[in-house]
């Protein structure tokens, strides 16, 4: 039993690590003995666990995590070992996508098993938080669309959230969870904060701007991420209402800009306060305030509530 597993997916690269571990106990009632290959100062540690697997009648599974990520010194060693070891019952993992280019890659899929998981597209992200759900409560399916725009595609994130949010709803006595727990329960994100931001450029709501503009700013504190954000939606707007102008669909665009739908919906919503005119102003506005920071001219947080009060 050997393998490597791994990649960008560490949700489902460590369920398919438990999966294992949980098959060989079953299996054999053998024991296992786990090592973090960042916390190990001599490469002998883990050749001396490797090697010795075949001197016990009882069998033993070694997981070694973050080997390559931490300590690629250790594993020429380890690679030495495993091509002669003839009983070797090992575990590689790593929490980011494999060099393919590695010896030890290629000596584990040469002798081995190779498992290396991707994140899911959005289509399988959305059935896969589907199924989540399904399994423990009823729900309203645009709760699924809610939690993936505001948690991305981190399955742990999602699956943690989706546990707290179903203990919260049983709690209550509720049999079904409404799209307002999600709202309610799960913070807005920096990114829907700057929506609302936008939105109230583009109905000249100045103190609700400035309001939403203080909240983005305590979530962030960072002005280059802000400025950052608000160009990329002045972006993403101007290349929506070109694409609507155009004749595309919502699909379409969906293809065209590479976005999450929900974002393509709630841009194609907003798109209708602006003109190309007024983005083009907004747009000019923020590229100044960049610069008039940039130069220290004035205190950053000057400078963006100058940002909305001079619109």
């Amino acid at each position: 039993m050997l393998y490597l597993i791994g990649g960008e997916n560490i949700y489902e690269s460590q369920r398919r690590l438990e999966e294992l571990k949980e098959d060989f106990v079953a299996r054999s009632g053998g024991i296992v003995n786990t090592y973090n290959a960042d916390e190990m100062t001599d490469p002998n540690e883990i050749a001396a666990n490797v090697d010795s697997l075949s001197l016990f009648n009882q069998e033993k599974l070694i997981i070694v995590k973050r080997l390559l990520s931490s300590r690629s010194q250790f594993a020429d060693k380890v690679v030495d070992l495993l091509k002669v070891s003839k009983r070797c019952n090992c575990i590689f993992w790593e929490d980011k996508a494999f060099d393919k280019r590695k010896v030890f890659y290629k000596v584990i899929k040469r002798i081995g098993n190779v498992e290396e998981f991707s994140k899911l597209s959005y289509t399988q992200l959305k059935t896969w938080v589907t199924r989540y759900l399904r399994k423990r409560i009823d729900f309203d399916p645009i709760c699924v669309e809610r939690l993936i725009l505001k948690l991305g595609n981190d399955q742990m994130q999602l699956a943690n959230m989706i546990d707290n949010l179903v203990f919260l709803a049983c709690s209550k006595g509720a049999k079904k969870l409404e799209e307002g727990e999600v709202l309610d329960f799960v913070q807005k994100t920096a990114e829907e904060n700057v929506w609302d931001l936008v939105d109230s450029l583009g109905s000249y709501d100045k103190s609700r701007a400035l309001a939403i503009l203080e909240d983005i700013i305590k979530d962030t504190g960072d002005f280059v991420k802000i400025i950052g954000m608000l160009t990329r939606q002045l972006r993403i707007l101007v290349m929506t209402k070109y694409l609507i102008q155009v004749g595309r669909s919502q699909s379409e665009i969906v293809r065209k800009l590479r976005l999450h739908p929900f974002v393509v919906k709630k841009s194609i919503s907003h798109s209708s306060n602006f003109t190309f005119a007024k983005l083009r102003k907004l747009y000019q506005k923020l590229l100044n305030t960049d610069l008039v920071v940039k130069e220290g001219r004035f205190e950053e947080r000057l400078v963006l509530d100058l940002f909305v009060a001079a619109l």
